[in-house]
């Protein structure tokens, strides 16, 4: 990859996200969600309640798809599509059995996104990582793993006992499996591998919750209600 359009790519990212007209962007998405919604109600009568989970599903899926489509064209651009496309293969499954951090608003989120899933893959595929590094990095995100895992948010408690014992396990044996490949193997998949964990290892942790001024353990104020 050529540095020098590395660092105006990504200097051309950050002027455009902190000059971004955020009414703007938030207008386009309410277009797109109400649109859906109104066509969704031509066939079927829906509550209030439905709504609103149709809406916040919308929103999620707006936002997954312009920020996928972003990403995948910076990483085109800096020659990192390989990279980026294994990264997002080998962080999705963890990812989606232990939750984590999510960030405050769309424009954190852009950034966060961004710099995750364009350096981190660059970063992990230039390196070597000796078998010492693997052993502290592995040992690290395992614990963490058997600490955290799955990590909430205020938006997504996850109340259920049987459901967050279900997500710390599968969690737990996908980590094992990427420890396990690692140790055997050293090369752009198992640095990924690792990276991934590392990543993840990051948003389950009740500090950054801490730092951005969110609650960890959101499902504890149910059971605490009920």
């Amino acid at each position: 990859m050529n540095i020098f359009l590395a660092f105006w790519v990504q200097l051309l990212i950050f002027v455009i996200l902190f000059c971004y007209d955020e009414d703007g962007s938030e207008e386009v998405k309410e277009k797109f969600i109400v649109s859906i919604v109104n066509l969704a109600k031509r066939n079927k009568e829906y509550s209030n309640e439905d709504v609103e989970v149709m809406r916040y599903a919308l929103e999620g899926i707006y936002l997954t798809f312009t920020k996928i489509l972003v990403i995948t064209l910076i990483a085109c651009l800096l020659g990192l599509f390989k990279e980026y496309i294994w990264f997002v293969l080998l962080y999705t499954p963890i990812r989606s059995v232990s939750f984590g951090w999510h960030a405050n608003t769309t424009k954190e989120c852009w950034v966060v996104s961004i710099l995750a899933f364009i350096l981190i893959p660059y970063i992990f595929s230039i390196i070597t990582i000796n078998e010492i590094t693997k052993i502290i990095l592995l040992t690290f995100s395992i614990l963490v793993f058997a600490l955290y895992s799955p990590a909430d948010t205020k938006k997504r408690p996850i109340v259920n006992k049987k459901r967050r014992l279900l997500f710390k396990v599968v969690s737990l044996i996908i980590t094992l499996v990427y420890c396990c490949y690692s140790f055997k193997h050293s090369n752009l998949i198992s640095n990924l591998m690792i990276a991934s964990l590392l990543y993840q290892s990051l948003l389950i942790n009740p500090l950054i919750y801490k730092i951005t001024h969110q609650e960890f353990n959101n499902y504890k104020t149910y059971n605490l209600n009920e």
